[in-house]
């Protein structure tokens, strides 16, 4: 029978928020170019924008060069390349 913390331990090694893989992708990443955030929009419905755009994060809110601020919680996925490597339906790295 499995202890409880190793069962915890593998459930949220999988689990990974918003703010954990845009951080990690802003701060080890340099190719931003290839990544795109795709967020809801109170206007646009859906829109895409740029990783090279992204200027911080803090524990609300993603900061854009232009002095946007978008809050994290209308971030719906993350894409590189066109496909997506992080969704928050399932909030697991593909």
């Amino acid at each position: 029978m499995e202890r409880v913390e190793d069962l915890v331990s593998q459930f949220t090694h999988h689990l990974v928020t918003i703010k954990e893989e845009l951080n990690r992708i802003l701060w080890t990443r340099h190719d931003l170019e290839n990544f795109s955030v795709i967020i809801a929009d109170r206007f646009k419905g859906v829109d895409e924008i740029s990783f090279s755009r992204i200027k911080g994060i803090d524990n609300t809110y993603m900061y854009l060069d232009d002095e946007t601020v978008i809050p994290l919680h209308r971030v719906m996925e993350i894409r590189m390349k066109g496909n997506t490597i992080w969704s928050r339906a399932t909030r697991k790295r593909s």
